[in-house]
């Protein structure tokens, strides 16, 4: 049985070469100023230390910033789930690559980040290059979600600047 083979991962946007830029291209980035962030599910005491602290630092990690209330919930469980796997001496290995793959959905590694286009910068950190806008599609993408819009379609329309 052949293994098939991952797709290569983009490139960080600092190293791409756009020679046909198109502004659906241009990743999302988390805004720098905070909002009001919804509840999370407590951390169980009963999940292994290694599942409740990958969940904690998942809460305050910059992809929060774009989950869902079901986002929250998929953590919570996958949380869960770890915590049964470490816990478990004789865990197949399958139960570990589960565990991974949620972790990958959750956009967790800078691989699963930089394939779903999201880049994240440190705090403080400016999400613009030297020499581009000062209004990139991602910094229009984050004042809409931050203003709440509720029609897509007006929101296209801005993106796009049609």
């Amino acid at each position: 049985m052949e293994v098939a083979e991952m797709p290569p991962v983009p490139k960080p946007t600092a190293q791409r070469v756009r020679r046909h830029k198109r502004v659906v291209d241009t990743p999302l980035t988390a805004p720098e100023s905070p909002r009001r962030v919804p509840e999370w599910r407590r951390a169980s005491s009963k999940w292994h230390p290694a599942a409740r602290d990958w969940y904690l630092s998942l809460r305050e990690s910059g992809q929060a910033f774009y989950y869902q209330p079901s986002d929250r919930m998929a953590a919570w469980f996958l949380a869960e789930q770890m915590s049964r796997v470490l816990a478990d001496p004789e865990a197949k290995a399958s139960s570990y690559d589960s565990v991974m793959r949620g972790m990958e959905q959750l956009l967790c590694t800078e691989r699963s980040r930089r394939s779903a286009h999201v880049e994240l910068a440190p705090p403080g950190a400016s999400s613009r290059l030297p020499g581009e806008s000062t209004s990139s599609a991602g910094e229009q993408r984050a004042a809409e979600v931050a203003r709440g819009v509720a029609h897509l379609d007006e929101a296209r329309r801005r993106l796009s600047g049609s």
